[in-house]
């Protein structure tokens, strides 16, 4: 036998918006004389009597009632049934969010042994359930903060299963059923109903699915898992989990990859920086050989810069901000297929031992050069 679930406010506008006419209920105090009148015009539409009687409870059972009850300051009515009223609210001495069940005015004694008997169901998977005469209450979110989307997702698929083996469910109408209780996500409702999965199960995927990117590949995924077995939802989870940490695991590899061979990159680049400024030319003059108009060209080296040509004619070469690596060349071939002879070093007071210390040190700054080159590509 299926337990009638609680009404809702908004099972309520469900079931006047299936009338014929349909009914919009915006604000139900000041609608429900309007939709008494409609259902004088209307007496054998059983939908519509029931539909009054409940909005008429709906607002009947908040004013018989004191404003903290319980321990509960209570603030927002969620469901009712017939004889009993369910409201979100605050714990009256921590300010935490809290719910309170209570036994409505005139429903008398056997409505308080029902919600007694449904305390004592409740109590194994409800910690820090409060239970009176005539309430039932509990504080939420004691733990501190809110998992993370997918731990909660995973805590809400263990009490979905801790319920079901208790033999009991939540309502397919009660409204929020899904709260973080001492740390985790779970099933939170006063008034305990028939297992059903389905409804639990789509509660936490709707609870995942805000709080997770739209574009999410597990959101997406949500829709194609079976809502209603909690072995293959499961399952499912753990098989995204699977994939999803695969993938991070091979971006995280790359990430790697790409950042060492970035470090490796950049300690190479310093490495040839500080060689380059640490050994500048060495000073020095020679010689090196004649130009088309038979000018001796000379090679100089002073104050960390390198030239060449005839005097008063000496071209850059090299220095602190690179080679001039076509004149390099130049300067390197004349050396190695025509050296100059003592002629032509005492008529510039050159010498060739510093030319050999000149051109050494400019074909390895042509390689540096180079390297400095690649790496900036």
């Amino acid at each position: 036998m299926t337990a009638p679930d609680p009404w809702t406010w908004e099972h309520l506008r469900l079931v006047l918006a299936e009338l014929q006419p349909p009914i919009t209920l915006s604000e139900p105090a000041a609608q429900l004389r309007e939709l008494e009148s409609y259902a004088h015009m209307h007496p054998a539409d059983r939908a519509l009597h029931w539909a009054v009687l409940q909005a008429r409870r709906a607002l009947t059972v908040d004013a018989e009632l004191p404003t903290a009850v319980a321990g509960v300051h209570r603030e927002r009515l969620l469901c009712w049934d017939g004889g009993t009223a369910t409201w979100s609210g605050r714990d009256t001495l921590t300010g935490l969010p809290a719910r309170v069940r209570v036994v409505t005015l005139g429903a008398g004694e056997p409505w308080r042994r029902a919600l007694a008997r449904d305390g004592e169901a409740l109590a194994p998977l409800l910690p820090g359930l409060r239970t009176d005469a005539d309430a039932l209450a509990i504080v939420l979110a004691p733990g501190g903060e809110e998992p993370t989307p997918l731990r909660a997702f995973a805590q809400a698929m263990s009490s979905v299963e801790r319920w079901t083996a208790a033999g009991l469910g939540v309502p397919e109408t009660h409204p929020e059923p899904l709260a973080v209780l001492e740390g985790g996500l779970g099933l939170v409702s006063l008034t305990p109903g028939s297992p059903a999965t389905e409804t639990a199960i789509r509660a936490a995927a709707a609870w995942l699915g805000e709080r997770r990117p739209s574009d999410d590949p597990l959101v997406a995924r949500l829709a194609s898992w079976s809502p209603d077995d909690i072995g293959e939802t499961r399952d499912a989870l753990r098989t995204f989990l699977a994939q999803d940490l695969t993938a991070r695991w091979r971006t995280l590899e790359r990430t790697a990859r790409s950042q060492a061979r970035r470090g490796r990159h950049e300690r190479l680049r310093q490495a040839i920086h500080d060689l380059w400024t640490s050994l500048p030319p060495p000073a020095g003059r020679s010689a090196i050989g004649v130009d088309l108009q038979g000018r001796v060209e000379v090679l100089t080296s002073a104050g960390g810069q390198l030239s060449c040509g005839p005097v008063g004619e000496e071209r850059w070469v090299a220095g602190s901000e690179g080679v001039d690596k076509a004149l390099a060349r130049r300067i390197l071939r004349t050396r190695a297929t025509r050296p100059p002879g003592p002629s032509l070093q005492r008529q510039v007071d050159g010498d060739d031992d510093e030319l050999e210390l000149m051109t050494s040190w400019l074909a390895s700054a042509a390689r540096l050069q180079t390297l400095r080159v690649l790496l900036r590509r």
